[in-house]
Parts: structure tokens; C-alpha cells; sequence
């Protein structure tokens, strides 16, 4: 029991020596700091998605559609400001000639083929609207089939989405 007497004094001395040093400071502040951090970031992030996503909802686009399913109603495609390309190609022409900023075909067997959706580069965060286009014309064409037939309708490929920068200009020497 003699030599338990000076614990209290060994305690004292390596406590204040731990408390002096500014490394402990740094980690018993720094990581609930480091934590606080990247929760703001995530939620930053996060608010900056959803304004954009809102933003994206409100953006019109010019738009030709080929629909060799029959799926899509021409009344739909008025609806919403689509026009009627003559054919595939003539559609993805238009686009790379800037004539419109996306071309969506539909081919005759959805289930086995893709569909396709041809449309201007504008950027990571912007090109998703096209493809978000053409499932919702799908979508609601769809829906309209199954309800006026028996025919059970569904797509087993995903939407193809190719980005077009358009026709380059010659160089100035």
C-alpha cells in the first residue's frame, strides 16, 4: 500500500503533460471538425441536386421523335412540342447539325431493341433531360396502350443516350 501513494501524483503530472500538447487539441477537436464538415458538404450537395433537378423540370428542348413501335400518339407528341422526324437518320442529322437539341427513336420491337436518344452535349448535370424526355413519352404512351388494349407492354433494354457535339468549324490558320 506504501507504493499506491504517489498515483495520484503519477495521474496529475501525465494528464497536464497530455493536455499541454497541441496534437491532442488537434485530434479531439479536428475530427468532430472533420465530421461537421462533410455533413455540411453532403447537404450542400444535396440541396444543389434537388435545385437542379427543379431546374431541369422547367427547361424546354426542341425535339424529333421516329416511333416505328406505333406507341407513341401524335396528339402527345403535339402536347409536348415534339415534331416527327422522317427517319433515324434524318433525325440524328438534325441534331448534329443543331437544327434541334434531341432526337428520340423508338424501334418496332421495344422489348428486344433499344431505345435511342440522340441529343446536343450540354453538359454532365444537363444531358439526363433527354433521356428523362423519352421515358416519360414512353411512360405515358404505355400506359395509354394498356389501358385502351389487354397487351401487357414492357421494355427489357434500357434507353441508349448518345451525345452529340454537333458539326465541328475549320480551324483559322
Amino acid at each position: 500500500m506504501s507504493k499506491m501513494h504517489n498515483l495520484g501524483t503519477v495521474f496529475k503530472f501525465e494528464t497536464l503533460r497530455t493536455l499541454k500538447k497541441p496534437t491532442f487539441w488537434l485530434t479531439a477537436l479536428g475530427f468532430p471538425l472533420l465530421i461537421g464538415v462533410l455533413y455540411g458538404i453532403m447537404f450542400w450537395s444535396q440541396s444543389t441536386t434537388i435545385e437542379a433537378s427543379k431546374n431541369l423540370e422547367k427547361q424546354e428542348f426542341s425535339l424529333e421523335v421516329t416511333d416505328d413501335s406505333k406507341l407513341v400518339k401524335p396528339e402527345l407528341l403535339a402536347a409536348i412540342k415534339a415534331k416527327t422526324a422522317k427517319s433515324k437518320e434524318s433525325g440524328i442529322d438534325d441534331v448534329k447539325n443543331n437544327k434541334i437539341d434531341a432526337y428520340v427513336y423508338f424501334p418496332k420491337d421495344l422489348s428486344k431493341q433499344k431505345v435511342e436518344v440522340y441529343g446536343k452535349d450540354v453538359g454532365l448535370f444537363q444531358n439526363g433531360k433527354y433521356s428523362g424526355g423519352a421515358e416519360l413519352i414512353e411512360s405515358i404512351s404505355s400506359k395509354r396502350h394498356q389501358s385502351s388494349t389487354s397487351c401487357n407492354f414492357t421494355r427489357q433494354s434500357p434507353i441508349v443516350v448518345n451525345r452529340i457535339s454537333g458539326r465541328k468549324r475549320a480551324r483559322r490558320h
